[in-house]
């Protein structure tokens, strides 16, 4: 169910992203009026693939947080109840432990995604033709030489 919205969001969210990033390690700005112009120029350019251009990235970076996310919030849960007296309590078994968990799982999910953000954003960001990754591991071994 959620693959099916998720696979006719990827042209949405090419367009923002291309419309919003001022990338200068690319060197390719773009400068639509609108979200709509955005998609259309897109689409006459580079054709109706153009607008899934990065999308594999895009799945893998939302992969690795529902992975991270799925393993990670049970298990700050069980430590912050074994570990912290006052959610030991049964006082401390309602919404703050579970609002706890979900902020540590949170800040480990935005650490496992940063890798993948930053490839997306430049994988969507390309100019048709002068493609500078040609593939995620391309993508993620240029910007670690470059960049560290």
């Amino acid at each position: 169910r959620w693959g099916y919205r998720s696979r006719y969001r990827k042209p949405f969210l090419f367009s923002k992203n291309k419309a919003t990033s001022k990338l200068q390690v690319l060197g390719t700005q773009y400068h639509y009026k609108s979200f709509w112009d955005g998609l259309t120029s897109i689409a006459k350019t580079e054709g109706p693939l153009g607008l899934l251009r990065g999308a594999k990235v895009a799945a893998l970076r939302v992969s690795m947080g529902s992975a991270v996310q799925l393993s990670t919030y049970d298990t700050c849960k069980e430590y912050l109840h074994r570990e912290v007296p006052y959610f030991s309590t049964e006082k401390g078994q309602g919404l703050i432990l579970h609002f706890s968990a979900a902020m540590m799982s949170g800040l480990m999910v935005t650490t496992a995604m940063n890798p993948a953000d930053v490839m997306s954003t430049r994988m969507y960001n390309q100019a048709a033709g002068k493609e500078l990754y040609s593939s995620i591991p391309d993508c993620f071994m240029k910007i670690f030489r470059t960049e560290g």
